[in-house]
Parts: C-alpha cells; structure tokens; sequence
C-alpha cells in the first residue's frame, strides 16, 4: 500500500525566526527543509571557526512537527576571534617562558594557559 500521497499532505507549522539568523523555507509538508544560517559575524557555539557558516537546518516529521528546536546565534565572532587571540598569546608567552627556563631558571611559578577561554554570558 502506497502511503506517500498521505504523507504528502502532513503539514508542519509555520517556522519561528530565530534571532541572528537568515531562515530559508524549502517547505512546510513532510521531509520538507528550513535552514537557519547565522547572519555574518554570529555564531551558535562558542567554538565556531571564525570563517565557518554555521547552518542548522530542520525537517518536517510524519507527526506534523519539526525534528529539533533551532537555535538562535547569540555569539559575537568579534569577541571569539579576540578570545582565540589572547589564547594564542598565551601559548606563545609559555612556550618562550620554558624555552627562557632551560637557560636562566626562573624561580616563579607559572600558570599554564587552559585553553578555556570563554565568554561570560
């Protein structure tokens, strides 16, 4: 039995715009796409590449609703990018630090970079 004419005529609701994001609607029927882009400059995750797009996209189930919530993309990459900076600053700073130690030792402690970084929300 061919199912695929009722499936057809499942019908999600209308999508939500998400804040800081380009929303494309492919469909709203079953298996149907809307994709949500971060504007440029924005990011979902605090972990974004500076140049990476990031993209959620969501499908319309045969239950009439979407697979996932979208997200919104709250994250400066201006801010990210100044975060990697300081970060990358950092190693450089240890590395000369323990090169510097193995000719003049130092007699201070050292706090080693963490790599955690992040922005206080």
């Amino acid at each position: 039995m061919d199912i695929s004419h009722l499936l057809a005529a499942i019908q999600c609701p209308e999508p939500e715009e998400q804040e800081l994001t380009e929303m494309t609607i492919e469909g709203v029927f079953y298996s149907q796409l809307v994709h949500y882009d971060c504007i440029d400059g924005y990011a979902i995750n605090t972990d974004t590449n500076i140049t990476e797009q990031e993209r959620q996209t969501i499908t319309c189930q045969a239950d009439g609703t979407w697979d996932i919530n979208p997200l919104p993309c709250p994250h400066s990459k201006f801010y990210l990018s100044i975060l990697s900076i300081f970060d990358t600053l950092c190693r450089i700073v240890e590395m000369i630090i323990v090169n510097y130690d193995h000719y003049v030792p130092f007699t201070h402690t050292v706090q080693p970079c963490t790599g955690n970084l992040k922005l206080l929300e």
